[in-house]
């Protein structure tokens, strides 16, 4: 049944096959069903970025890249395909083409860029002066903060002593509870919650 309600769906379907596929060590196949999903959805975005990382998995590496630039046609407005693309040509030491891709993003959705744009400025040596500059520049005065290779280290104090606390391993979005704060007894140094009672990395 299962099986049927998702061959309804050829993506969900191509995605479920190719997950099959690679753990069956059979690669090429894997790729050849994500292909198939974008045939019916080319902008999916998890598509294209496990076509992507499979290929960076048997060292083709400028396969993949060419995955990312065709990704980013497809799907232009994704802020997720275009930091993905600019952290893997970072990676491969194409700074300025990883600058490129990675202010691209931020421009896209700004509110997850902030690690983008820490990127950047490691890249270039400079501040940051793209799209949305007044916004990091304000976000980095009211939230305490710093960035170590992909993590997020928030400013805290942990029972009465002062520390950073691990906010982000490296994915676009983070969550904290007010309430799991309260009761560790975490207090956050200018901390800013949004009505959900939740801030995002």
């Amino acid at each position: 049944k299962q099986a049927q309600q998702l061959k309804q769906d050829d993506c969900r379907f191509s995605i479920l096959l190719a997950q099959i596929s690679d753990e069956a060590n059979d690669v090429a196949e894997a790729i050849d069903e994500l292909y198939r999903c974008l045939e019916h959805e080319p902008a999916n975005e998890g598509a294209w970025n496990n076509i992507a990382v499979y290929y960076l998995r048997q060292k083709e590496n400028d396969k993949a890249v060419e995955v990312f630039k065709k990704a980013c046609i497809s799907n232009p407005n994704s802020a997720y395909l275009w930091q993905q693309k600019g952290l893997i040509e970072k990676q491969l030491g194409k700074l300025d083409e990883a600058v490129i891709s990675l202010a691209k993003s931020v421009e896209l959705q700004p509110y997850t860029g902030m690690s983008a744009v820490k990127i950047i400025e490691k890249i270039t040596g400079t501040k940051y002066q793209g799209e949305h500059a007044e916004y990091f520049e304000d976000m980095k005065a009211r939230v305490p903060f710093k960035i170590e290779g992909q993590h997020i280290y928030l400013q805290v104090v942990i029972q009465g002593k002062p520390g950073w606390f691990l906010l982000d391993t490296g994915a676009s979005d983070s969550i904290i509870y007010k309430h799991f704060a309260n009761e560790k007894q975490i207090k956050f140094d200018k901390l800013y919650y949004s009505s959900y009672e939740t801030v995002a990395g």
